[in-house]
């Protein structure tokens, strides 16, 4: 594109020094050369844009009177300069955007090949994915119904954070040689600083303990020629304003700017799971929250079994956000989400 870009701009120059060389001028809107024949469409075209008229002096603009009309010397097309230039790099951006752009009717090609193996990394809503209605299972559901036969290598462990990510990396991932890796890590590492399971207590993982985690597995990940995809963590409880869910807020913004300083795709299922809530319209019932007997909310789950771990519905919201970070588009999305209403699960 730089090569295109810089041969153009010279291409431009030449056609400015070239039309200025051979005194084209303007009188009356319309531009002629020294021997007085109309130099062509393009010029005219120009003149009436602006709506110039060069037959009266205008400051700013050098011409002299020639004995047959208002015709200016060869300097006076420098005042134009600015405007051709303008024009020609509109020109060029339609004629790029139209190159760039796929053919009318097919959607631009995704980043996933046929053959190509996917890790799923992370907890045990990453392990519940694995499942008959899982995410993981609706992701691979829509590859095939693409044409792509992709494998999936589930590897979510139920109350996992970065810390014991990063130490099986190796071994459930990088070991493996997958194409891709979708790393789904922040909720344990937050909610274990409150969570409570009988006379079980859990340690959570600081902000900046997190950022060097997932640092390291995406650069080891990288490093081993894996592409990332990170998937924002999703909430904990239904109730964007629970604290859990505030606190939540640092760690979700490290992953949207590392994925931006790696070049991973962003999956950011923590607003998709929001956005959804809103539109599932509230139904009164007394909401469940894993751990927490005494949860008090009039609200039914809508995205989740237990506040945390998905129903199909939570499920679907997932694979359709993973699907969009691929590039699949918003139609084959919605088509793909049809059947998995309405049809009998995919088969594993």
């Amino acid at each position: 594109m730089a090569v295109v870009m810089a041969a153009f701009l010279k291409t431009v120059n030449f056609v400015v020094d070239y039309f200025a060389s051979h005194c084209i001028i303007c009188t009356n809107h319309r531009c002629w050369n020294v021997s007085g024949k109309p130099y062509g469409m393009l010029m005219n075209s120009i003149c009436r844009m602006w709506n110039y008229d060069l037959s009266a002096s205008q400051e700013g603009r050098m011409f002299t009177e020639h004995s047959e009309g208002n015709m200016m010397k060869k300097q006076a097309f420098m005042f134009f300069k600015p405007g051709i230039m303008t024009v020609l790099m509109v020109l060029l951006a339609i004629g790029l955007s139209a190159y760039g752009a796929p053919p009318e009717g097919k959607a631009a090609a995704i980043p996933v090949k046929s053959g190509d193996k996917m890790a799923f990394m992370g907890d045990s809503i990453t392990a519940g994915g694995a499942g008959v209605d899982g995410y993981i299972t609706l992701v691979i559901d829509a590859f095939k119904k693409e044409g792509l036969d992709v494998i999936s290598i589930p590897a979510g462990k139920s109350g996992h954070k970065s810390n014991d990510m990063l130490g099986r990396l190796d071994n459930d991932v990088i070991s493996k040689s997958p194409q891709w890796m979708l790393l789904s890590c922040g909720v344990n590492d937050v909610w274990h600083f409150q969570l409570r399971l009988g006379k079980n207590t859990f340690t959570g993982v600081p902000l900046e303990d997190y950022k060097k985690n997932i640092t390291a597995i995406i650069e080891k990940a990288q490093s081993a020629n894996i592409k990332v995809m990170i998937l924002t963590s999703t909430m904990i409880g239904e109730d964007p304003e629970r604290e859990l869910n505030k606190n939540m807020i640092p760690y979700n913004d490290f992953l949207r700017q590392i994925a931006k300083e790696k070049k991973c795709l962003l999956a950011d299922l923590n607003v998709d799971m929001q956005e959804a809530i809103k539109k599932i319209p509230d139904e009164k019932g007394a909401a469940k929250m894993f751990g927490e007997r005494g949860y008090k909310r009039d609200i039914k789950n809508k995205l989740t079994s237990d506040g945390c771990h998905m129903n199909k519905l939570g499920n679907i919201m997932m694979a359709k956000g993973i699907l969009k970070a691929f590039g699949l588009s918003e139609d084959k999305i919605a088509t793909a989400e049809k059947s998995w209403l309405t049809d009998a699960p995919p088969k594993k």
